[in-house]
């Protein structure tokens, strides 16, 4: 590590959750940035981040959906597991997992990185039957991009997800068709769906609530955590 370099890297998605963060004052040897969403964008800027910066450890963090019915809004998911279509990536660090999980009101777990937002109970459902080996598991987009690119470069990395919507909510479906070529969401185009649909607009305030009470959790967990990691 050279000087001047941090000790961790926290990446999230959305400038949403990485609002939340900059809100407190990082230790010393902690930088933040977001990696945009959407597997591919996320994997890219996550390579460019370590690539610069060269941390010693990379931590993900953000909102992520329920697939195990027992999971409540808002609770924090340390993952176990990451993996995605193409298989499981690389474990995450057991240490730095475990310490995690050690951590009151924090529960270890699965995390699937898929190509788009399941919008449908019934497609987290399926979902969580394939997972079915893997309990709590819960549904996330980046997660195993950010995984693969710090274990190909050797950084031990570990990520935190807090539950922003339970296995059994609804997402308005017209979602599905805002989607950009990366998999990231172009919000212009939601609010013009939702301005059509009006009744979709508390709905959609609310998953920005949640996302921005989430984030508000993650940070409080992780002023806690990385002051046993520094």
């Amino acid at each position: 590590m050279s000087a001047g370099s941090p000790r961790v890297l926290i990446v999230t998605a959305m400038p949403e959750e990485l609002g939340a963060l900059s809100a407190r004052r990082l230790p010393d040897g902690v930088r933040a940035a977001a990696t945009g969403e959407g597997p591919r964008r996320a994997a890219r800027r996550a390579a460019e981040l370590c690539d610069i910066h060269r941390p010693s450890v990379l931590l993900g963090a953000g909102v992520a959906g329920a697939l195990s019915t027992d999971l409540a809004f808002g609770e924090i998911l340390v993952a176990r597991r990451v993996c995605d279509a193409s298989g499981d990536a690389p474990h995450p660090d057991a240490a730095l997992s475990e310490r995690a999980a050690a951590i009151p009101g924090i529960r270890g777990g699965a995390l699937f990185s898929a190509d788009r937002m399941l919008l449908a109970p019934r497609e987290r459902s399926e979902l969580a039957a394939r997972m079915a080996d893997d309990h709590p598991a819960a549904v996330d987009m980046e997660s195993a991009g950010w995984a693969r690119v710090a274990s190909a470069r050797g950084i031990p990395y570990i990520v935190v997800r807090a539950v922003s919507d339970t296995a059994d909510e609804d997402l308005p479906a017209y979602l599905s068709r805002c989607y950009d070529p990366e998999g990231g969401i172009r919000r212009a185009k939601v609010i013009l769906h939702a301005l059509a649909k009006p009744a979709t607009i508390p709905r959609l305030l609310a998953m920005r609530r949640r996302v921005r009470e989430c984030g508000e959790r993650l940070s409080a967990f992780l002023e806690h955590f990385l002051s046993g990691v520094l």
